[in-house]
């Protein structure tokens, strides 16, 4: 059969394909000659009863042979014209029929097997072909469908890689610890994916607060949808992935009214995930934090920069984009970094000291966007949070902070 409008990748595992194939139908031929063997043991009277009896199943054994290794080919080919999704339906309807000749012709095998099988091949591609338009449909107008194509097939080769190392060890050591192992196994899926996600949406909200929010809204449900569509994934497994990503979603402590000595000996569906994905949210968090006091978030427009001063008493003035807002989560990622690189331990004083003042008064002002912060304040603080940690440390050093 012409396979060569499919990628050599594909025409080398079909090739594998036939291989075992052969090797199936020749098993079958194995087994009919330990059948027909029978007939000639001691203990069996040798009329021709018996001898047709053997013969029988001697041929039921070759048939069989040859039928599993029809199925086995006829198999793995559709699924290769499946994954390529080239095919509209009637195409693909064509060409499992090319495909369902070349296998009964190439091991001289019975097609009465083959209506059945093409219509589940037929079902399978309707239903990959409507989780396809669902998925479409339900990131419109979302965040998701901001990222561009090529962050998504960036996204998808992440995730296959991934992939080649999770799935042989999920296949090890699955149904072999319990309910609470699987849950594990599972968090780090999840956890990966929702990383992946998270980070290449940050690039395209326009705020920490945006971001902050999508975590718990479209990024969630991708990934949770995402995950679904893997059919190798087994009932238990979706349970805790439904429920995880739902408790996570509403905010909701996964371990509530759960006596805390059996949280490691009984399993309590999503609490597993949903206490992952909260951390790994407040992790990306001080990532998101970080990036703005590094300006990778967009500024204000300048209009409305031009109208922070002057229209406040005694020169204070709240910062449009974050006022009634904390600040702290912006304090909080500078000294994440700080820590991260740095070998002394940077705290809030250490800041506000940098800045210049001997109390803490002013800098709690800005810190709680209070309007009792001044203009001269904010250029302060966020001069100090726009450093490097390097330089930071050199300048506190100099004033004799530390």
């Amino acid at each position: 059969m012409d396979v060569s409008d499919l990628s050599q990748a594909a025409r080398d595992r079909i090739a594998a394909a036939e291989l075992e194939a052969e090797e199936i139908a020749e098993r079958g031929g194995d087994l009919a000659k330990v059948a027909a063997a029978r007939g000639k043991i001691p203990w069996v009277k040798p009329d021709d009863f018996h001898q047709t009896i053997f013969e029988v199943a001697g041929q039921d054994k070759i048939r069989e042979g040859r039928k599993r290794a029809a199925v086995h080919l006829f198999g793995l080919t559709a699924d290769e014209y499946l994954k390529a999704g080239r095919l509209d339906t009637e195409q693909f309807s064509a060409k499992l029929d090319a495909i369902g000749t070349w296998v009964c012709e190439r091991f001289h095998a019975v097609d009465g097997w083959l209506p059945v099988a093409k219509r589940q091949c037929l079902a399978l591609a309707y239903r990959t072909r409507a989780a396809a338009r669902e998925a479409g449909e339900s990131s419109k107008g979302t965040i998701i469908a901001k990222l561009p194509a090529e962050t998504l097939v960036r996204m998808k080769a992440a995730t296959a890689a991934f992939l080649a190392d999770y799935l042989p060890k999920l296949e090890r050591e699955a149904n072999k610890g319990g309910p609470i192992h699987d849950a594990e196994r599972l968090r780090e899926l999840v956890i990966h994916q929702f990383n992946l996600v998270a980070r290449e949406c940050m690039a395209v909200c326009g705020s920490v607060q945006q971001f902050e929010a999508e975590l718990r809204s479209d990024i969630a449900r991708f990934v949770r949808y995402g995950l679904s569509q893997y059919q190798w994934l087994a009932d238990p497994m979706r349970k805790e992935l439904d429920r995880g990503v739902a408790l996570f979603v509403m905010g909701a402590n996964p371990w509530a009214e759960i006596p805390e000595q059996d949280r490691a000996s009984v399993w309590h569906v999503g609490a597993i995930t949903g206490e992952a994905l909260t951390h790994a949210a407040l992790k990306l968090r001080a990532e998101a934090w970080t990036r703005a006091v590094e300006g990778g978030f967009p500024k204000p427009d300048a209009a409305g920069a031009g109208e922070r001063s002057g229209n406040k008493p005694n020169g204070t003035y709240a910062d449009p984009a974050v006022n009634g807002t904390d600040r702290r989560p912006i304090v909080d990622a500078f000294i994440l970094k700080c820590d991260r690189e740095l070998t002394m331990k940077v705290n809030r004083k250490h800041i506000w000291r940098a800045a210049g003042h001997t109390a803490a008064r002013q800098f709690q002002f800005w810190q709680a966007s209070n309007p009792k912060a001044t203009a001269q304040d904010d250029q302060n603080f966020r001069r100090i949070l726009a450093m490097n940690p390097t330089d930071f440390e050199a300048l506190v050093k100099k004033k004799g902070i530390i």
